[in-house]
């Protein structure tokens, strides 16, 4: 975790990309950003060191995809990170590339 909370504090843009487990993101993943809980908290939700870009990335067959798409809003609405688009299902590498492409 402090290797994660190190990149966490110097980083512009943070991906979040998982599988999908029952609707919605790993626990693992779950784990860590809640962990980071306290490193936001020491920072300050709105500061300018809190303020990072996003993307959200998820890998599964189907279409269901609120709760995942929840845990992810937190993010872009709440914390009003930039949000540079979501990719969600199987068999998408060239729009994942699209839009790896329009990161800058």
């Amino acid at each position: 975790m402090e290797q994660i909370n190190e990149a966490y504090l110097w980083a512009d843009m943070i991906v979040f990309a998982s599988p999908m487990f029952w609707g919605t993101v790993t626990g693992q993943l779950k784990t860590a950003v809640d962990r980071l809980y306290a490193v936001q908290n020491r920072l300050g939700y709105f500061s300018d060191a809190s303020m990072k870009e996003t993307a959200f990335i998820m890998t599964a067959r189907g279409g269901y995809y609120k709760q995942a798409l929840d845990f992810y809003s937190i993010f872009t609405n709440i914390l009003e990170w930039k949000n540079w688009g979501t990719m969600l299902g199987a068999g998408k590498e060239n729009e994942a590339r699209e839009l790896g492409a329009s990161i800058h």
